[in-house]
């Protein structure tokens, strides 16, 4: 008996141990989470969107918050009409995850006034957090209905995404079924759209993938237009010490063109190029003062930062570009130098005599037929080859561009 009594003592001791554990971990994740939320909102770019936390309630394992948008145009943040958003969250057992979703207010602030001014939208946002990973699992669903004005109209599939982030990575990939849109003059397709965005953050290494089923834009008066088919486009930036290598590949497995001049039905499309030297920094500097300076002096700043660009230098080690049977291999290298003490108007042919370039070139019958601009370029400049293809070798060096040794 005494046996029974102990080890009841020692369950119900064991018992509340976990349910004090329990509320204890619960209240500590309870006071870390809407920290957490309202630190990784605040990453917004303040230029473009400010935050604001207007409440906040923990009720156990229950968390309830509002937060408010505020647009930022012209450097003046927009009090009227701020998008209100409400997010839930729901602390699992011992706090080692928790779930929650947000939701937007629509019945009031800039949400309500784009249903009466717009379209209406829908959304779903769920996340998964976990507390020991520090692994966060987003996902979304966002659909909105068909904008229409007098002249145009937008049609947009509902919008996918998924986020997973943790201290070592960050995975988004995002999926837009269809856009399409146009007026009396033209109208523009896409369907299957994937988007995916890799940042590694041990590597210092980041990539963009972007995969498009069906491109169709056509002028719906003279019929001009282009094509495009199982499109996928591959950009990949690595920084270290000297500086960032840019990478990119572009393929297209089906094109069509429809133009004045010419017509060219069916063709494989290829480009592919690798950069080394490239001073992240700058580009970064020179991105935020074309998003956000309203200063007059922002012209004069961007000038500034691409003539520190050029003079850092940049060398495109591997440049290659095929279509069908034709084809371009070679480099491009942009020496650097010091255009500080240089005047403004002899900036630019310097640079231009910094450019060395060396890129061989093959043109093959069917693209000369299908292009008729280049049949007088090919006769005057290539060579016939025993192939039936015609070949060039394309030079630039001290501000003379060549081909084949004739200079341009």
């Amino acid at each position: 008996m005494n046996k029974v009594l102990v080890a009841s003592g020692v369950s119900l001791a064991l018992l509340g141990g976990a349910f004090a554990a329990n509320n204890y971990m619960i209240e500590k994740i309870g006071q870390e989470i809407p920290t957490q939320v309202l630190n990784g909102l605040e990453k917004i770019d303040p230029q473009l969107l400010q935050v604001q936390r207007v409440s906040s309630q923990i009720n156990g394992k229950e968390i309830k918050e509002e937060y408010s948008f505020y647009f930022i145009i012209d450097g003046k943040r927009q009090q009227k009409l701020p998008l209100l958003m409400t997010h839930y969250a729901e602390i699992g057992l011992f706090g080692l995850n928790v779930n929650g979703n947000f939701a937007l207010a629509k019945d009031k602030g800039f949400a309500a006034e784009f249903i009466k001014e717009v379209t209406t939208f829908n959304e779903n946002i769920t996340y998964t957090f976990s507390t020991t990973t520090q692994q966060l699992d987003l996902n979304g669903d966002i659909q909105l209905g068909a904008i229409q004005s007098r002249r145009e109209k937008v049609n947009i599939g509902k919008l996918s995404f998924n986020l997973v982030a943790d201290h070592k990575e960050q995975v988004l990939k995002a999926n837009l079924p269809t856009i399409s849109l146009g007026d009396n003059s033209f109208a523009l397709n896409m369907k299957d759209i994937d988007l995916t965005l890799l940042d590694n953050i041990e590597t210092n290494n980041s990539s963009i993938n972007f995969n498009l089923g069906d491109f169709n834009f056509q002028n719906t008066r003279s019929k001009e237009g282009v094509r495009l088919s199982d499109s996928n486009w591959t950009i990949n930036l690595a920084e270290n010490e000297t500086g960032s290598k840019f990478s990119t590949n572009i393929d297209i497995q089906k094109a069509s063109l429809q133009a004045k001049q010419f017509s060219i039905p069916n063709l494989n499309f290829n480009f592919k190029t690798a950069v080394e030297g490239i001073q992240l920094d700058l580009l970064e500097e020179l991105g935020d003062i074309a998003l956000h300076s309203t200063s007059i002096n922002s012209n004069k700043q961007q000038q500034e930062i691409m003539q520190q660009f050029f003079e850092a230098g940049i060398n495109a080690k591997e440049l290659s570009l095929s279509i069908n049977e034709s084809s371009i291999n070679g480099n491009i290298q942009l020496k650097p130098d010091n255009y500080s003490n240089m005047p403004k108007y002899k900036v630019g042919d310097a640079v231009i005599r910094n450019i060395h370039s060396k890129i061989d070139i093959i043109v093959d019958p069917n693209t000369i037929a299908n292009i008729s601009p280049l049949k007088n370029v090919v006769d005057r400049y290539f060579n016939a080859e025993p192939s039936g293809n015609f070949s060039a070798t394309f030079e630039l060096s001290n501000g003379q561009p060549m081909l084949n040794g004739m200079p341009l």
